[in-house]
């Protein structure tokens, strides 16, 4: 799960996977600006066919922050 996650934003950020690191922030990545969020946003319903929440937007602002949300995910889906 973690490679296809990385994948998710190294596309939507346009970034090099290796760029992505597990402690990233939006404060850290410059791309990741309101633009680049919707982006991650959608490539990551999009790989993993979830369906973020509006609250859940607003507190995916690290990657740990995201891989939680979408584990959360895919957890409902393996119950």
């Amino acid at each position: 799960m973690d490679e296809q996650l990385k994948e998710a934003f190294a596309t939507a950020l346009d970034l090099e996977v290796e760029e992505i690191e597990e402690n990233c922030s939006q404060d850290d990545l410059e791309d990741w600006d309101s633009l680049g969020h919707l982006n991650l946003i959608s490539e990551i319903e999009k790989t993993f066919k979830v369906k973020i929440t509006m609250d859940e937007v607003m507190e995916m602002t690290s990657y740990v922050k995201v891989k939680k949300v979408v584990n959360s995910h895919l957890e409902k889906v393996s119950n």
